[in-house]
């Protein structure tokens, strides 16, 4: 579980530091406070998620953690829609409800498994 932690973590600063040189957007301008406490948040938020995931994911069969992971675009996708002015289009909602549909025939099969 270290191994995959750290290489999520350094994925995440290689990934965000290249997009950070190539795009050339800089810093913005904000005061040490709010740079300290987003630090803090992020880092404890991406802690604290990272080991949750990984924890859960390692303790469940593939098939059922694939599906979980993949209906985190679902929620994204949700959020984005609620929050903010994203469109969704036809081919995402399309997307959207496969992914739904594989979590409840992976949910409905496993249920079938336990029952006998």
């Amino acid at each position: 579980m270290l191994l995959k932690s750290i290489a999520s973590w350094g994925g995440v600063v290689i990934v965000s530091g290249i997009w950070i040189a190539v795009s050339h957007t800089g810093f913005p301008a904000v005061s040490s406070q709010i740079v300290i406490a987003a630090v803090l948040l992020g880092v404890c938020g991406f802690l604290v998620m990272t080991l949750s995931v990984l924890y859960g994911v390692t303790r469940m069969p593939v098939h059922r953690s694939a599906v979980i992971l993949l209906f985190e675009l679902v929620i994204g996708a949700i959020s984005a829609l609620l929050l903010t002015d994203e469109v969704v289009l036809l081919r995402e909602w399309l997307g959207g409800s496969m992914i739904v549909t594989a979590a409840y025939l992976a949910a409905r099969i496993h249920a079938q498994d336990d029952n006998g």
